[in-house]
């Protein structure tokens, strides 16, 4: 296993984790069960966390395809972009995840509880549009646009 191997199963992590733990954290909410909260925004928390591991494993994975042919070189630089971001914007939600987990006052609690929801979703979405500029690197069936639908219907009869 190498580098880009490494980095292909990391970066699926966070993309995947993070909207596992929210669903966690909203059912905690809905039930009003603060045991199963302060649970779910730790799971939130370990999430965030593997943003880190996806970041930093992409370094070691860009030496090793950059020198390739078939794979898109600005594509590369552009996803590392994205990545900074989505790192960003991790650790802010940690951050505001761990004041959540702390705080005891059940108020503050909760609208720290909200606001890590919303950066979550925020951080959610960034994940998911640097997963989908890492596809682009070398998944060229990506940009294939589809066929007009007359074309399809010819191709039936």
């Amino acid at each position: 296993m190498n580098a880009a191997h490494i980095h292909l199963l990391v970066n699926h992590l966070p993309i995947f984790s993070m909207p596992v733990a929210l669903v966690f954290v909203l059912f905690s909410l809905r039930r009003n069960n603060r045991p199963f909260l302060n649970f779910s925004l730790w799971v939130l928390f370990v999430c965030t966390l593997t943003t880190v591991g996806a970041y930093f494993s992409g370094e070691n994975a860009e030496h090793m395809v950059e020198k390739l042919e078939f794979v898109r070189k600005t594509m590369i630089h552009t996803h590392e972009d994205a990545g900074v971001i989505s790192l960003w914007l991790a650790g802010v939600t940690s951050a505001l995840t761990l004041v959540a987990i702390f705080l005891r006052s059940s108020v503050k609690k909760i609208v720290f509880v909200q606001i890590s929801i919303a950066a979550s979703l925020i951080t959610v979405a960034s994940l998911a549009y640097t997963g989908y500029l890492g596809g682009k690197i070398h998944h060229p069936e990506i940009d294939i646009k589809p066929l007009p639908q007359e074309a399809i219907q010819g191709d039936l009869k």
